[in-house]
């Protein structure tokens, strides 16, 4: 990879940081998305619980996840921008795994046509709705604008695609872009398989469901 070197000081995470014009600090499209998610949490403290019977501490293993998929993004970044990444600051472990999801993406990538790229961890701030977010990639792909949301986790559902409805909308009502498609693209880091494209229908239904949790978050809020 050639160009200058890319460092991964990632100063926010997806979903939180945002500040509207006037200070005000605003949720991430990823924490609406996620709230009144079907089932609870409930699931989450299964999951918790299967892994302290198995001797393993789930804070460090959602940690450890974080890192990784933090990684990934990174290195992706790095490749649409041609830039050199700077990797001293995640354990080789981390590396390894982020490095076999990216191989995907690179693999997935030389397969396509790619057009005019709008931005890269763009982000996008909507005051009126009072929501942040930040888009992986909006790209020209095979003749179609596109917003493409890299996923290294095992699931994909109704949270991924209120998010990706979100930010069609807040795309169009803050850059006056119209993305044709939106895809999740899912790249977990097993060391085997490819890159497994989820294009995301029923967008409208998506962005009203988007739109009632957004009015219930807010409403908590005063």
């Amino acid at each position: 990879m050639t160009g200058k070197e890319k460092s991964s000081n990632r100063t926010k995470a997806h979903g939180y940081g945002y500040v509207g014009a006037d200070g005000r600090k605003l949720p991430g499209v990823t924490t609406i998305a996620g709230s009144h998610y079907p089932g609870g949490i409930g699931w989450l403290g299964k999951w918790a619980n299967k892994l302290g019977l198995d001797g393993l501490d789930y804070e460090a293993v959602l940690n450890e996840k974080g890192n990784i998929g933090t990684c990934a993004h990174y290195l992706n970044e790095c490749f649409i921008k041609r830039e050199t990444p700077n990797l001293t600051e995640f354990p080789p472990d981390v590396v390894e795994h982020a490095s076999n999801s990216h191989r995907k993406f690179v693999d997935w990538h030389n397969k396509q046509t790619i057009g005019e790229s709008v931005g890269v961890e763009l982000e996008v701030v909507d005051a009126d709705l009072g929501v942040g977010g930040t888009m992986d990639w909006v790209v020209l792909l095979n003749g179609k604008m596109t917003i493409i949301d890299f996923k290294t986790g095992a699931s994909i559902g109704v949270k991924e695609y209120r998010q990706m409805a979100a930010y069609q909308k807040m795309l169009q009502r803050q850059h006056g872009v119209v993305a044709e498609d939106v895809l999740l693209l899912k790249i977990n880091y097993k060391p085997t398989g490819r890159a497994n494209e989820k294009f995301v229908e029923d967008l409208e239904l998506h962005w009203a469901d988007f739109k009632s949790l957004l009015d219930i978050y807010n409403r908590g809020r005063k």
